[in-house]
């Protein structure tokens, strides 16, 4: 979003997808993309919705102009028919069709925060094309940040992994 040639890749990607019946996700990435890109991210977004917009609370608020969240999620839903949220030790919210399935996040001390944001998208993904329902994911993608913050690196371990879908996903 922040060059022209990134922007134009980043337009023919998500319509070559939309063309081939593929699925789309994006994200916001860091609160100055909405700040400082906004215009640039609806040209990328387009007039078709994409599948699946990750973002967090204040990626959100910004985008969209809203300080209240459901005013904010129904404002991003114009752009993606499924927004998934994350807000922090508050959790994740998914929003689709006007509704809204909240994921909590364990209560830890967090370290360092670099990397969660990503670990959260990446576990949701997963758990998602795994046929896993809403609320599971939700719960699974913030128990995956929740412990990547309580370190200093953005990866958990196999075996940190392992134990987390063993008692978020079964």
């Amino acid at each position: 979003v922040t060059s022209e040639t990134g922007r134009a890749a980043a337009i023919e990607a998500l319509n070559f997808a939309k063309n081939n019946n593929v699925k789309t996700a994006f994200t916001f990435s860091d609160p100055s993309m909405p700040t400082y890109f906004k215009e640039g991210l609806i040209q990328i977004l387009g007039s078709e919705k994409i599948d699946l917009l990750f973002c967090n609370r204040e990626e959100l608020e910004i985008f969209t102009g809203e300080s209240d969240i459901e005013n904010a999620l129904e404002a991003a839903s114009k752009y993606a028919h499924q927004v998934v949220m994350t807000n922090g030790r508050d959790g994740a919210i998914f929003f689709k069709d006007g509704q809204k399935v909240v994921g909590v996040a364990p209560e830890v001390n967090p370290i360092d925060t670099v990397g969660a944001g990503d670990l959260f998208a990446g576990a949701f993904m997963y758990s998602f094309t795994e046929g896993n329902d809403i609320k599971k994911c939700l719960d699974f993608s913030c128990a995956c940040a929740s412990k990547v913050v309580t370190q200093y690196g953005s990866r958990l371990s196999i075996d940190e992994i392992t134990n987390i879908k063993k008692e978020f996903l079964g």
